[in-house]
């Protein structure tokens, strides 16, 4: 279950860049979460914090997961998709004209 807390914190935690996503990743695996993300998203953290947890015991299981507050409140849920939709938006407009001249050279050879 390790993973799903770094997937939590993904889906909420925007990344400049990528080496900014690979520190925070990486502090992560030390217990730390960004005070940014804290202050944003505090029932998140808590469940990235005991996702995370070095320790299996203290990382709560699915049906505790299901019962959690992170399923009972839809306001950042929302807000979540509503941003994921946004990027994808973003660069969906940029990957036809990056993908035009690759096109091009496939159909011509």
């Amino acid at each position: 279950m390790y993973s799903m807390g770094v997937i939590l914190l993904e889906l909420f935690q925007p990344f400049g860049t990528e080496m900014e996503r690979t520190e925070v990743l990486t502090h992560l695996r030390n217990g730390q979460i960004p005070h940014t993300f804290y202050k944003k998203w505090p029932v998140q953290a808590k469940y990235v914090k005991l996702l995370t947890s070095h320790r299996s015991t203290d990382r709560p299981t699915a049906a505790q997961l299901r019962e959690s507050e992170l399923f009972h409140t839809t306001e950042h849920v929302s807000y979540a998709n509503n941003l994921n939709l946004y990027r994808v938006k973003k660069y969906e407009k940029k990957i036809p004209l990056v993908s035009l001249p690759l096109l091009w050279g496939f159909f011509c050879f």
